[in-house]
């Protein structure tokens, strides 16, 4: 029967159509995106790459005095330098990695106390032991910002949900199903697993055709890089590139199976098309787009943000309440804790006293 189902509803031409406008869009949006100097930009810096230790310190100076005669001195003298000189310069700050993550945290220092102090302290111990890792990733860290797959993800689910629930009426076997119990409570699990599968299956996809139009424009450099720059990007966890992508999809693919509960809850609640829209309007894609624009990170505590959660491992994100200070990631825990409990309860529910009078 799931398997029936599964086959029935990617059938069907509003899914179709949908799952590869899903998959187009991260093409689409990576294209009209990328920079075309970052390529050539992270072979260079891989090529100065290596263990941050007093070797490659020396190595990096000598390079710089080979590459450089004077320092420059203007934006023009930048404008005009080949990759191997941006390159150069970028890693001669890297040498002084300690330094900068010192600055960076006594710029904390003035918000969260000593807190900031704590929360580096490991990664502090790794610079200064030399065992952090120069060069880069374009791939890696673009792959990060999951921006366009929260995006494609949140509209397909949203389609195929209302789709299951307002957009047929069941026929044949279906028919048969609804007029026992136990046929019902088989009905409604049946589409339960078809969302869920669904969901894994659009998650998936949308982030391996991601990662290949990255590895076509950009390539993935290195991995075991410092994820740290402390402009756009200061997380307080000593993890490379690679580690702290694997956290951010690790995350990502649990908040996305979750969020798909909750739609498909939402489309069972609502059984008509407009009730469900205005439902998933109000309770999934307002919040949204109001934590995106909003200057307050923590309004993006909820389940389609937590899939985009890069911010969540950015910088030093707390919330302060009286003399103590709770890590987000610790909120977002508890938040998806919660949500698992309550759809739990409310499958429970709708299993045991699910309808027959779904409207179109």
């Amino acid at each position: 029967m799931l398997r029936a189902e599964l086959r029935k509803t990617w059938s069907r031409p509003l899914i179709v159509v949908s799952f590869l406008l899903v998959c187009l869009a991260q093409v689409v949006y990576v294209s009209m995106n990328r920079n075309s100097g970052t390529k050539e930009l992270s072979i260079a810096l891989n090529e100065f790459g290596g263990q941050m230790d007093d070797t490659w310190k020396n190595y990096i100076n000598t390079q710089y005095e080979n590459l450089w005669e004077s320092a420059p001195k203007s934006a023009e003298d930048l404008w005009d330098a080949t990759p191997e000189q941006r390159a150069i310069l970028i890693a001669l700050d890297y040498t002084f990695f300690t330094h900068m993550l010192d600055a960076y945290v006594d710029m904390l220092d003035e918000v969260y106390d000593s807190v900031g102090k704590e929360a580096y302290a490991e990664l502090r111990v790794a610079s200064e032991d030399g065992n952090l890792v120069f060069g880069s990733s374009p791939a890696g860290e673009s792959m990060a910002n999951q921006y366009m797959v929260t995006w494609g993800f949140l509209i397909f689910m949203i389609l195929l949900c209302v789709d299951q629930f307002s957009g047929e009426k069941a026929i044949g076997m279906v028919s048969m199903l609804c007029s026992t119990k136990q046929g019902r409570r088989k009905l409604f699990l049946t589409k339960f697993l078809t969302c869920q599968i669904s969901a894994l299956i659009v998650w998936a996809t949308s982030n391996l055709i991601y990662a290949l139009i990255l590895t076509f424009y950009y390539g993935w450099g290195n991995l075991q890089s410092v994820v740290q720059d402390f402009s756009f990007n200061a997380c307080p966890y000593n993890w490379n590139t690679g580690e702290y992508l694997m956290v951010i999809l690790v995350g990502g693919i649990i908040a996305s199976q979750l969020t798909a509960l909750v739609i498909f809850l939402l489309a069972r609640i609502g059984k008509t098309t407009q009730r469900s829209f205005a439902l998933m309007g109000g309770v999934l894609v307002l919040p949204y787009l109001i934590s995106f624009m909003a200057d307050d990170y923590r309004l993006a505590l909820w389940l389609p943000c937590l899939i985009n959660s890069r911010w969540l491992w950015s910088g030093l994100r707390l919330l302060q309440l009286g003399n103590h200070y709770i890590h987000l990631w610790s909120i977002a825990g508890a938040e998806l804790l919660l949500i698992t409990v309550i759809a739990t309860l409310m499958l429970h529910h709708f299993m045991k006293t699910a309808e027959t009078d779904i409207d179109t």
